[in-house]
């Protein structure tokens, strides 16, 4: 079962695209299904307002198992099957973890 700021890099559609891709796990709507946001790295379409950014040099970097700097792009929560999310790779660090919930809940109140 999924946990609240892990990171998994799978298959699911974001876009035009099935790629694998990671995603953040951000809440949980309801009994099992999980709502997670998808990462990228093409910094060219990164919004400083709108995406959760970890750079590669983040004192907490290594243990989001990701391979280059990633932003989380907050402004298209996916919700999946929580089963569906088998490919862990890492998860935010204490940091991160309070960098994104304070982005998260400006995010949120702008909607």
């Amino acid at each position: 079962m999924a946990r609240l700021h892990e990171i998994y890099v799978e298959r699911l559609r974001f876009k035009n695209s099935d790629d694998p891709r990671p995603y953040l796990v951000v809440g949980f709507p309801s009994v099992g299904d999980a709502l997670v946001v998808p990462g990228s790295s093409a910094w060219d379409l990164h919004d400083p307002r709108l995406d959760f950014a970890i750079a590669g040099d983040h004192s907490e970097f290594r243990l989001t198992g990701l391979k280059r700097g990633t932003y989380f792009v907050c402004r298209y929560p996916i919700r999946v099957r929580d089963a569906r999310l088998t490919h862990r790779i890492g998860a935010l660090g204490p940091k991160l973890s309070e960098e994104f919930i304070a982005l998260w809940d400006l995010f949120r109140l702008r909607e």
